[in-house]
């Protein structure tokens, strides 16, 4: 079993996870009061359990933090003699939290990668997605941990991961692009190799990658 160690940035202190969970009546009350100061009542019928429907969503944005993924679990590629076949899993979709704004980005995540002998479990790769998304977050960041962690366990000969996601803070803030925000992670042939790296992009290039 080959193990892989979370790199977390340096803000983030222990399981936030479990730090909202444990301090639930303390988020609550703090948001409350964060409405109470912006001139909203908690006490109307429409926004009375406002601040619980509050934590409840940083319940759910903060779950990936302690997820793990069976990504070891690997077996033997087989498929064709001596020639690995490039296997992608396309429009996986993510909602992740703006660490700058505490606002959602919402997109997809294609990952694309040559077995170097071994291949991973189809269900395994968004579950990878699922566990850096589901945090505290900005795109860059999270691109480069589902790459890393996909590169040091299933040792892939090449690896390419590109994240699209409209940021609803941005939105917010009055700037509207045409089309999503898109960052990559590259490793392997992918970097050396020009025509993996073109199949690649050929087939993730697509008219269906819209967000």
């Amino acid at each position: 079993m080959t193990e892989y160690k979370d790199k977390r940035p340096t803000w983030c202190e222990g399981d936030p996870h479990a730090k909202v969970v444990e301090n639930k009546m303390a988020i609550m009350e703090h948001f409350a009061a964060i409405m109470k100061l912006s001139g909203i009542s908690v006490d109307a019928p429409d926004t009375q359990r406002t601040p619980e429907r509050f934590w409840e969503v940083i319940n759910l944005a903060t779950k990936g933090y302690n997820k793990q993924v069976t990504l070891h679990r690997v077996y033997d590629d087989d498929h064709l003699d001596g020639l690995p076949t490039m296997r992608i899993s396309k429009g996986i979709k993510f909602t992740s939290f703006c660490e700058h704004h505490w606002m959602p980005f919402i997109g997809t995540c294609d990952i694309a990668y040559v077995p170097d002998g071994k291949v991973t479990g189809m269900s395994k790769l968004p579950q990878v997605v699922e566990k850096y998304a589901m945090r505290f977050q900005n795109q860059e960041r999270m691109t480069e941990q589902i790459a890393q962690e996909i590169w040091d366990v299933v040792k892939p000969q090449g690896l390419m991961v590109i994240t699209r996601a409209i940021h609803t803070c941005e939105r917010v803030e009055g700037f509207v692009r045409d089309g999503p925000y898109i960052c990559s992670a590259v490793r392997g042939v992918f970097t050396k190799d020009i025509n993996p790296r073109e199949e690649a992009l050929k087939l993730l290039e697509t008219s269906d990658n819209k967000v």
